[in-house]
């Protein structure tokens, strides 16, 4: 494990940390795969161009799981939140869980999984549901209350999460095999 962070105020069922935990985790895997073979045989690109396209492609695979990962937090709380206003009495359909995921998350949800969790059996088109968009309005709010908050924590977690693999030993290490490697190239020997 690369880095060790610090529990947030997410909730207990959530898989961020974990998820940023993994995306740095791999990012130093594949550093470390740039430099060195799977028998750890040293195999530095020898040509910068070759090394940064390598570099920039494990980069964006890290960038790209932390993006998935605040996505899946996000849906997470909207699904929530909703299952909680449910829970409350609030009569949330499949269409309302819907139109509030469009809202929020800028695109629907998957239609199985929300019908899984938020249809009535037995419930036709004919049986309409009271509520309204007027009704929505303070819930809508302590989402948007709520949403902010996770961004906020996200936000700090990404952060710090960075700045120690940043500043990490394994990182480090990485980089440094890497210039012994360049310097021995440059020299015209292989290093061990």
């Amino acid at each position: 494990m690369l880095i060790n962070l610090r529990p947030p105020k997410f909730d207990p069922e959530s898989t961020f940390l974990a998820d940023l935990q993994a995306a740095y985790d791999g990012l130093t895997i594949e550093f470390h795969g740039i430099g060195r073979t799977s028998d750890g045989l040293p195999r530095f690109p020898e040509h910068d161009d070759m090394a940064r396209r390598e570099i920039n492609r494990a980069i964006a695979r890290c960038a790209a799981a932390v993006s998935a990962a605040v996505k899946r937090e996000k849906r997470w709380l909207v699904l929530r939140t909703l299952q909680r206003a449910k829970d409350h009495g609030l009569d949330i359909t499949p269409t309302v869980v819907q139109n509030t995921a469009r809202r929020f998350l800028g695109r629907g949800l998957d239609q199985k999984a929300v019908a899984t969790l938020f249809a009535t059996p037995g419930r036709t088109a004919a049986n309409h549901s009271p509520v309204r968009a007027a009704d929505l309005v303070q819930f809508e709010r302590e989402l948007v209350g709520r949403m902010q908050v996770l961004l906020f924590e996200m936000d700090l977690e990404k952060s710090k999460a960075s700045h120690l693999w940043a500043t990490s030993v394994e990182r480090k290490n990485v980089l440094a095999d890497w210039s012994r490697q360049r310097l021995a190239q440059l020299r015209g020997r292989m290093p061990k």
